[in-house]
């Protein structure tokens, strides 16, 4: 009796681990209105703030990243992407103003 209970185990756990990991990871959209390479600093630390959080890129985490180059009319498109795969949340940098504030 206990040799059947022990053979049934190994073959529920098997039959279990496939439908865990079909759990979707949740997604963070992450906008820009400047150009990668010019704002390294801000998504590292983004991620480092995430990671402390607990959130780990690949892990438990998708980031999706877009940038629109300081084209602002482009902005919506680049965001469709991350939206339609219906992030948990989206972050936005700002663009920052060459000649400081205008007011």
């Amino acid at each position: 009796m206990k040799r059947r209970g022990f053979i049934m185990l190994p073959g529920g756990t098997a039959v279990a681990w496939p439908l865990a990991e079909q759990v979707a990871m949740p997604v963070i959209g992450y906008l820009d209105s400047t150009v990668a390479v010019g704002s390294w600093y801000q998504i590292t630390g983004f991620r480092q703030d995430l990671n402390a959080a607990g959130f780990v890129k690949a892990r438990n985490v998708a980031i999706e990243c877009r940038w629109v180059r300081e084209q602002l009319d482009r902005l919506p498109k680049r965001a469709d992407d991350p939206v339609q795969r219906n992030p948990a949340v989206i972050a936005t940098m700002g663009a920052s103003l060459p000649h400081g504030p205008r007011i």
